[in-house]
Parts: C-alpha cells; sequence; structure tokens
C-alpha cells in the first residue's frame, strides 16, 4: 500500500461545484494500468 499525491487546479467558478476527475497510474504490476476515479467538492483558497 502507498500514497499517490494528486494536485488539481479548479478553474473559476468552480468553488462549490462537486467535480470528478479520473486518474490512469502506470507501474511495475499486474494489471500495469490502474484506473482511479477522485470526487470531490471545490472549496474556496485557504
Amino acid at each position: 500500500m502507498g500514497e499517490l499525491d494528486v494536485i488539481f487546479r479548479p478553474k473559476e467558478g468552480q468553488v462549490g461545484q462537486t467535480v470528478t476527475k479520473n486518474i490512469t497510474v502506470k507501474a511495475n504490476t499486474v494489471p500495469s494500468e490502474s484506473h482511479l476515479e477522485i470526487t470531490a467538492t471545490v472549496l474556496e483558497g485557504m
């Protein structure tokens, strides 16, 4: 098990919206590709 850092830079006007992004991870594993779906609500910057 491990960690994966993902950076999402929302577009203007996306604050308060729910956004879904798909990520493909390629590694020396079987299968060699894994597909992740991340869903989050965009918050205002800190």
